[in-house]
């Protein structure tokens, strides 16, 4: 015997428990829902009468059958309350519940066929008044939808049905596609879909969304690029701008970001993903994202001069690891020839005599993948910088930035008072600047100040070489610095409070330069700014 149908009372007093405004129809009053506005107090009856219907399904048999159109169900709402105002949803939206409701109970007392077509038409009686309403509905459910796309590669295949009328008024491509092969009756039917491997399913929904229903509400970093290329694609111009300006750092793969820029020719967003390739190169190149790009991209990446990286051995460790899963890939030994095969022309944009001439002998030499030409040409390079010879130099030898030995870092402080009441051990750091091939932050610390009660400002230069503590570079390595203090922008004719060190900094857990002291300043707006220069 199956178990029986849980007691009415029983049953709606559990759900009242867990949620105040999941109650019955009786009790879904906006007093139990609380809320704040009319759109929270709707939503909270909707739902009220959506799972008030399941308490009264038979959990071995109903249930099961009704599970599916209570999710397309709290599908529907969702669309409705992204699409349409609060006036025009709410009524939609609480005849959904109310059918829901009448439906589930219905199905009780009938056999699977009878609730089957029960289900059928519950489907059928569902309407919208509005006419965005309306578009989200037929998006949702599919209904009458004449044309089928199967989306994706591999595992990632997913069939999306549309309408074709809806997709011609939204671009010219699907005019012509759809024109083109008209008299193919089976053409984009659910049994003979248009396959579309190259676009993201969730992009091709976001693309839909859109399409239907102006909306955006989809449109995320993991799915931007993936959108950019859709709407390029289909011509969808008033979809383009949107993605282009989706904040560079939210995105899936800035890497991957910029090659399609580069491909589509949109030169101000390529811009803006190089100079963020720039600026968080040492720690991008050592990510998973970096070895999804292809051979050109890495050939573009690693030519740049601007890349703030921890010396020319990053790239050489990041190329190397890029090549090893190449190689991997493709099914092949990471032998130092199916390496060098791998790398291709990317190989000369390693700038090999930028390494001291231990590291180059110590890692490079071994690992086989120059020819002896090429080896013989970095460490003539070594000896006469100015000679040809017999082996000419074939790698680049000009420094990147990062091998500057000059630079301005500054640490701009927004309300200096706020941040001198904070606890002792609050800081402030800017971001890294490369110089002299090492990355430099400005840190701003509160201290309490010997013998005192007061508390100081403990302001320091650091250098926080982390790929070096990891055996990347020397590890021995050391640094003549020299560096001028400066406290700016106090205003009211208040000379800037500068103070200068001349020191050696050597590896070491505590690797900085600078002083602790009591400061008072006349402005809240302050900039911490430090001159430095590293030999």
């Amino acid at each position: 015997m199956g178990r029986k149908c849980p007691g009415r009372k029983c049953q709606a007093a559990k759900v009242a428990r867990k949620c105040p405004i999941l109650a019955g129809p009786k009790n879904v009053r906006v007093a139990n829902v609380r809320a704040a506005n009319v759109r929270d107090a709707n939503v909270g009856k909707i739902f009220g009468y959506l799972v008030w219907a399941a308490t009264w399904a038979d959990w071995t048999t109903c249930l099961d059958r009704n599970s599916a159109l209570l999710q397309s169900t709290i599908k529907c709402t969702q669309l409705h309350g992204q699409t349409t105002g609060i006036e025009g949803a709410m009524k939609d939206l609480m005849a959904v519940g109310k059918k829901m409701f009448g439906f589930t109970r219905k199905c009780m007392s009938s056999k699977a066929g009878k609730c089957e077509k029960s289900l059928k038409q519950f489907k059928m009686s569902l309407k919208a008044t509005t006419l965005k309403g309306r578009l989200a509905m037929i998006l949702g459910n599919g209904e009458g939808a004449d044309i089928h796309f199967l989306v994706g590669e591999g595992a990632e295949k997913e069939r999306i049905g549309a309408h074709k009328a809806v997709l011609i008024l939204a671009s010219g491509v699907f005019k012509a596609m759809f024109r083109f092969d008209q008299q193919n009756s089976n053409f984009g039917s659910v049994d003979n879909p248009v396959e579309v491997p190259d676009v993201e399913a969730a992009a091709l929904k976001v693309m839909l969304h859109f399409i239907y229903l102006d909306g955006l509400s989809g449109l995320n970093g993991d799915n931007a690029m993936a959108l950019l290329y859709a709407a390029t694609k289909y011509n969808i111009d008033e979809l383009v701008e949107p993605c282009l300006q989706f904040p560079i750092p939210t995105l899936r793969n800035v890497f991957l970001a910029y090659a399609l820029a580069t491909l589509l020719q949109l030169e101000d967003f390529a811009y803006k993903c190089s100079a963020y390739i720039d600026k968080n190169a040492d720690s991008l190149i050592r990510s998973d994202d970096f070895l999804q790009i292809d051979q050109k991209t890495l050939c573009e990446i690693l030519e740049r001069d601007q890349l703030q990286i921890c010396g020319e051995i990053s790239i050489w460790k990041a190329a190397l690891r890029w090549a090893d899963c190449q190689c991997l890939q493709n099914g092949h030994e990471c032998s130092a020839e199916n390496r060098r095969a791998a790398l291709g022309p990317a190989l000369f944009q390693i700038r090999f005599p930028l390494f001291q001439p231990t590291k180059f002998s110590e890692i490079i030499v071994p690992s086989g993948i120059l020819t002896m030409e090429e080896e013989l040409g970095v460490y003539q390079f070594y000896c006469h910088p100015n000679f040809q010879g017999l082996f000419p130099l074939q790698f680049p030898c000009h420094g990147r930035a990062s091998d500057r030995h000059h630079a301005t870092i500054v640490l701009n402080i927004e309300k200096f008072s706020e941040f001198a009441r904070e606890i002792v051990g609050s800081e402030r750091s800017s971001e890294a600047a490369f110089v002299g091939g090492m990355p430099w932050k400005i840190r701003a610390t509160i201290k309490m100040a010997k013998q005192s009660t007061g508390k100081c400002l403990d302001l320091y230069l650091w250098c926080c070489a982390t790929s070096v503590e990891e055996g990347e570079g020397d590890e021995n390595w050391s640094r003549k610095c020299s560096a001028i203090f400066r406290i700016i922008g106090q205003g009211n004719g208040t000379e800037d409070f500068t103070r200068k060190f001349d020191d050696q900094i050597f590896n070491s857990e505590i690797c900085n330069l600078g002083w602790s002291e009591f400061v008072t300043l006349s402005a809240d707006k302050v900039a911490l700014a430090i001159d430095v220069t590293v030999k």
